[in-house]
Order: C-alpha cells, then sequence, then structure tokens
C-alpha cells in the first residue's frame, strides 16, 4: 500500500474523519499488503486464466482487468487494488445469492460493489460509479468503498447518504477537480421489505416470474457535488420470485461490431426472459455481450450484479 500512500495523500483529504475516525487510520486499517504482491500478471494480457479472476460459491464474481505491456506500475497496484476491495463472500446470515461481473477498463474507472449486513440484520447492498477515469479516479473509488465500510454498521439510509456524500465532497478537494459518483443503494431485510436510494443512478431492475419487469428510478442527485445534500429514499419489497439487477452505464453504452449500442432497451428484453438464477443470468449476458460487443475496445468499466432473495427466508 505504501506505493499509492503519496498518490492518495497528495489527492486527497485524508485527515477528513468519518464518524469520529479519519480516513488516513481507515487506509491504516486496510489489511491489504499490495508491496509484497506479484504484478507479474497484472500488467501484461498474458493468458486468460492469468488475467481473469473468478470465486465461486454464494457469491459467484467474475473479473476482468484490461491490461497492457509496460503498464505504469501504479496503475497496475490501483488495478490490484480495486480487484481486492471487491466482495467474495457474503454474510452467512444474507438473505440473497448474488453473482457479479466486472470487466475493467485499462485506465481505470471507479466502478465499485458491494454488500454488508447492518446491525438491524439487513443486507446493504450498492453499486457505484465514479466520475472519471485514472489513477486518480480508482483511488477515490477505494476510499469511498473504506467510508462506506465504516458507515454502513448502524445506520438509517438518509444518513447514510448524506455523510458519504459530506465525505466525498470534502475528501476530493485536495485534487483540485470535482469527482462526484451516481450510485444506487439498498437495504434489504429477511422478509423481503427493502428501503432504497439511488443518487443520480440508472434504474435498477427488478424481474418477476412471467417476464415482469419493474424499475427503481433514482430519487436524489449524484454524491460528492454539493455539500449539505439531502437524500430521498423510498420503499419496495424484493420478492423470492424477483431478481435485482444493478449495473453501471458502462454495460448499456456498449457498441456491436455494426456500431449499434447494446442501450437500456435490450437490457430490459433480456431480463424479461424467465427462469434464471443470479449465476446463470449474469453468466449469459456476459457471454452475449462478449460474443456481440468488441471488448477490447471498451472505454468504461463494464459491471453488473444480480441478487436473488433465497427460498423460505
Amino acid at each position: 500500500m505504501r506505493r499509492l500512500l503519496d498518490d492518495i495523500s497528495a489527492c486527497f483529504d485524508l485527515d477528513y474523519r468519518v464518524r469520529g475516525v479519519s480516513v488516513a487510520e481507515l487506509v491504516r486499517r486496510f489489511d491489504i499488503d499490495l508491496d509484497n504482491v506479484s504484478l507479474d500478471d497484472w500488467g501484461t494480457p498474458g493468458p486468460v486464466d492469468q488475467t481473469e479472476r473468478a470465486s465461486k460459491g454464494p457469491v459467484d464474481l467474475h473479473y476482468v482487468p484490461h491490461l497492457f505491456p509496460e503498464m505504469d506500475l501504479k496503475l497496475r497496484l490501483a488495478h490490484r487494488l480495486q480487484y481486492h476491495l471487491l466482495p467474495k463472500e457474503i454474510p452467512r446470515d444474507a438473505p440473497v445469492q448474488v453473482s457479479a461481473v466486472l470487466e475493467s477498463y485499462c485506465h481505470l474507472s471507479g466502478d465499485l460493489f458491494g454488500w454488508e449486513m447492518t446491525a438491524d440484520g439487513e443486507l446493504l447492498i450498492w453499486i457505484l460509479d465514479m466520475s472519471g477515469h485514472g489513477l486518480e479516479t480508482g483511488l477515490a473509488s477505494a476510499l469511498i468503498h473504506l467510508v462506506i465500510e465504516a458507515l454502513c454498521v448502524s445506520c438509517r439510509m438518509d444518513r447514510l447518504m448524506g455523510e458519504l456524500n459530506e465525505a466525498l465532497y470534502h475528501l476530493t478537494r485536495p485534487c483540485g477537480r470535482t469527482m462526484y459518483a451516481t450510485g444506487f443503494f439498498l437495504a434489504l431485510g429477511s422478509d423481503g421489505a427493502a428501503r432504497y436510494c439511488s443518487a443520480g443512478h440508472l434504474p435498477a431492475l427488478v424481474s418477476g416470474a412471467g417476464g415482469t419487469l419493474r424499475e427503481l428510478g433514482s430519487t436524489s442527485r449524484p454524491i460528492g457535488l454539493f455539500p449539505g445534500e439531502r437524500f430521498q429514499v423510498e420503499q419496495t419489497r424484493i420478492e423470492p420470485s424477483e431478481t435485482l439487477f444493478l449495473y453501471t452505464d458502462g454495460l448499456v453504452e456498449l457498441t456491436t461490431h455494426s456500431g449499434e449500442l447494446f442501450g437500456l432497451d435490450r437490457l430490459r428484453d433480456f431480463l424479461r426472459r424467465p427462469g434464471r438464477g443470479p449465476r446463470d443470468l449474469t453468466g449469459t449476458l456476459f457471454s452475449h455481450i462478449s460474443e456481440n460487443h468488441d471488448m477490447t475496445q471498451i472505454d468504461d468499466d463494464v459491471t453488473f450484479v444480480a441478487a436473488k432473495v433465497r427460498e423460505g427466508r
């Protein structure tokens, strides 16, 4: 982590405090040792089995970083950091099965997602898309991930969003440019009751039996643009027959070999097809976009997450 610490200190206000704890302390507690990991396969394209990372089990995670020869060391480290922050497990008491894909743009965007159990026994599941590209954006998303973990243990949704907004706004002042994020956050109870806030993000999609599809649209402005911003929280339910699908704009903005956008309408049509669990859904979608789009030419992260309430909860 020392290899990136100078960049983090120069770009961000690490003295900013989250519930009495400085961001510098959150970074110090972070247990990844980037200084002693092999980076040989994080800087060259290499065989597919070297550059793809997968995790099976309750969470089915597929991560594909776009790498190139002689990639800058710090950029390689930031890719490694992005992968390390992705959740590989799900809490034992979580009421869902989850599957996720992140195909990472070579110069780094700021896509990140995660889930944590709160003290109230809810599962907070979220996805975030930082503005911009490059090392600063990747590092900003990593810091915000640590902030979310610190905030979500026990928190009302509106308070969490407000504190996250203040953290991003103040953290990024030293970098000299406005950095913000769109995001979708949903707190899910074991009975399917849920609260959500969508901060300028594309609509979350909830597919059900028989090809039904409903959307959970934006409720508030993006995170980090304005201090003192208030965030609206809405109520919904996620039934055992339904699948929650979260994604970033990198998915719907993919272009086909003939130059057509994948688009939100195609995604809606895809999700209306019945009978898929999270793993089958994300796997089939990833295969479809890989076959019909030139994934070597993406200029943004392509990220999507599917979650389904477990039967009998």
